[in-house]
């Protein structure tokens, strides 16, 4: 009896509604695109070769493993093109297509966005990377995304898994 019952108290303390969740992906999609659009003002000062940190002083102060697609070019056309393939995955997060896949893509680009100037980084950056790390295990698209377009609904919107476990602590 006591087994039965720390097993329903496990089972209520780390399940998931999936309906949450869902919210949970389009939140975090619309404060990924807020944070890109706002560092996009300052892309040139921040992200590029003539601005406060070129590549060449990263590289030497910080070493190589803070690896970063941003850090290819000092171009401001090439950032640009990073950030608008950092912005369509971030859409694609928010109307729930490919989620999984954007969900990886997008995390592999905020660590890229953050290594390539890790001065202007603050508490926050380290949320969002966390938060789209677990993102990745998390099953987003089961509600509201294109993904699941047909409308099939579960016959528990709950789920527990490792990866919820591990989000909720």
């Amino acid at each position: 009896m006591t087994k039965l019952k720390s097993l329903k108290w496990l089972e209520k303390s780390f399940s998931l509604d999936l309906r949450s969740l869902a919210l949970f992906r389009i939140l975090l999609s619309l404060i990924l695109l807020f944070d890109l659009i706002s560092r996009l003002c300052d892309l040139t000062a921040h992200y590029t070769d003539i601005g406060v940190l070129p590549r060449d002083v990263v590289m030497q102060n910080l070493g190589e493993w803070n690896l970063s697609l941003h850090m290819l070019s000092g171009t401001a056309t090439f950032q640009i093109i990073i950030f608008l393939i950092a912005i369509v995955s971030a859409l694609c997060l928010l109307f729930g297509y490919k989620t999984k896949l954007f969900t990886i893509v997008s995390w592999i680009l905020v660590i890229s966005l953050q290594n390539r100037n890790p001065l202007i980084c603050y508490g926050g950056d380290a949320v969002m990377r966390m938060l789209l790390f677990w993102s990745m295990f998390l099953p987003l698209n089961r509600y509201f995304s294109i993904d699941n377009r047909h409308g099939k609904l579960d016959a528990s919107p709950h789920i527990i898994s490792f990866a919820t476990v591990a989000f909720i602590l």
